[in-house]
């Protein structure tokens, strides 16, 4: 449904017939103007909570008063990211103008505010199905913020003109880059990324006191550290780069030390979690974002690092899906029984809350388009154990899942090209999977679930039972190990 702005810019379009001259001038200023502010506005109620580095809008509003040149470059790029979410077609005059100020800013001295313009251009241009432009622009933010400096702590107070949302702003820019470069990493499943390693000294987001010693020694505090909803996110980022970065996925041997490695720094963060931030819906009802992207997040990338060691065997028919990661030369067919059984009902429980996640009280659209492949390579592990290791009640319930996710992906499909074009390819890999395309599908399937063994096959009921507390409440982080 269109919004209150939109509605009132359609009206003002359709009013405006000036004859000539400077009437027609005045008028067509007026419609720009509009449509100005319509689609800043856009950005903020859509894009700007799931990566919130740049000014809130009133404060944007006011530097832009008392300075336009600052954020000249970065206004097109906002207007752009916006115009994908009209409820009607707006001109493509906003992704000419939005790259012709990227361009300038790649072409001019670096500003902290051109650092903006080139990070949240990247993110869009990726997820438009641009990809390697979208690298491309990535890395040339990343240069420019190393070149200002933006890592470092001082660079805020230095850059910041007393002024501390703005100083805010230039902390939750780095560690806004820092967490787009692990998205795109993992996205694209490389093994290594440009911000893995860097030193940085800048203080983790909302309060200054918040440093990265402060939280890497959390566990030794007197009392429980309040960071922010986005710190933890950097967190759960770091421990996740720690871990993941540069892992050889060569051998089985090798699979099971990263994913014993991955539990203890989910369950290391989960643990350190205070009591304000173990809940992802607040009091009054809206969802915490970060801490939603937070627990997406924590959900793939449990079902990326088990699945090899799993009974849920992988299908050539995957490989269509870019966001699939790639089969790894050896499954787990050799393994025992009771470890397939464990690492098959952990990606099981992560499926099932990040299906619960998708339900939650939000606008889908509304979470970053990054969340796009989180979906998809959930879906298709789901997919495989449909085809191999659910049966009756429980393979319904999760066809049913399948189909909230397969909607979710649709929802973003209507926005971001890439996740229209994600959408088909999970389509294809579950007509092929589940045979969809043959008679009697469903007959099939469960003739073929009826001939496996259960008592040595992965299912929730046949795992002991400390095992199902690996991860708590679907509206809450892991609990114990």
């Amino acid at each position: 449904m269109p919004s209150l702005e939109e509605e009132q810019l359609w009206h003002l379009r359709e009013i405006q017939s000036p004859p000539s001259g400077t009437s027609l001038h005045q008028g067509l200023a007026a419609a720009e103007g509009a449509e100005y502010e319509m689609l800043i506005g856009l950005y903020y109620d859509n894009f700007h909570r799931a990566h919130p580095c740049i000014l809130p809008q009133t404060h944007f509003r006011a530097i832009k008063a008392q300075d336009p040149e600052l954020v000249r470059l970065l206004e097109p790029v906002m207007c752009w990211i916006g115009s994908m979410y009209a409820s009607r077609p707006i001109s493509n005059v906003h992704e000419e103008r939005a790259r012709n100020a990227v361009d300038t800013a790649q072409s001019q001295p670096p500003t902290a505010f051109g650092v903006q313009a080139l990070l949240l251009f990247s993110i869009a241009t990726y997820w438009n199905d641009n990809i390697e432009n979208g690298h491309a622009i990535l890395d040339s933010t990343i240069c420019m913020a190393l070149d200002l400096g933006l890592r470092r702590r001082e660079f805020a107070s230095i850059h910041g003109k007393g002024d501390a949302v703005l100083e805010e702003s230039w902390r939750r820019t780095w560690w806004q880059i820092y967490i787009t470069d692990l998205h795109l990493a993992a996205s694209s499943h490389a093994s290594t990324w440009r911000t893995s390693g860097i030193e940085s000294t800048v203080d983790l987001p909302c309060e200054e006191h918040e440093t990265l010693d402060e939280y890497d020694n959390r566990e030794f505090g007197q009392q429980c550290a309040e960071f922010s909803s986005f710190a933890q996110v950097v967190g759960l980022a770091r421990c996740l780069d720690l871990t993941l970065a540069g892992a050889s996925r060569a051998d089985m041997v090798s699979l099971g030390r990263i994913a014993q490695e991955a539990d203890a720094a989910v369950a290391a963060w989960s643990l350190l979690l205070p009591e304000s931030k173990q809940q992802l819906v607040r009091a009054d009802g809206t969802v915490d974002e970060m801490l939603f992207k937070a627990n997406m997040l924590l959900n793939a990338y449990i079902v990326d690092v088990h699945r090899p060691l799993s009974s849920l065997a992988y299908s050539t028919i995957e490989s269509c899906s870019r966001c699939a990661p790639p089969a790894p030369s050896q499954h787990s067919s050799s393994a025992r029984a009771l470890q397939a059984r464990i690492h098959t009902t952990k990606i099981l429980q992560a499926i099932e809350r990040l299906t619960e996640l998708l339900t939650l009280p939000t606008q889908l659209t509304k979470h970053s388009p990054f969340l796009i492949c989180i979906v998809a390579i959930t879906t298709i592990a789901h997919l495989s154990a449909c085809r191999y290791v659910l049966f009756g009640r429980d393979w319904k319930i999760a066809r049913q899942r399948i189909r909230a996710a397969m909607g979710a992906l649709k929802a973003y499909g209507d926005i971001w090209p890439l996740g229209k074009r994600t959408y088909r390819e999970v389509g294809d890999v579950a007509r092929e999977i589940l045979d969809l395309n043959g008679p009697g599908s469903l007959e099939s399937q469960q003739a073929v679930n009826s001939r496996i063994d259960f008592s040595t096959t992965p299912h929730c009921s046949s795992v002991p039972p400390d095992y199902l507390d690996f991860l708590a409440s679907p509206l809450g982080f892991p609990g114990p190990l």
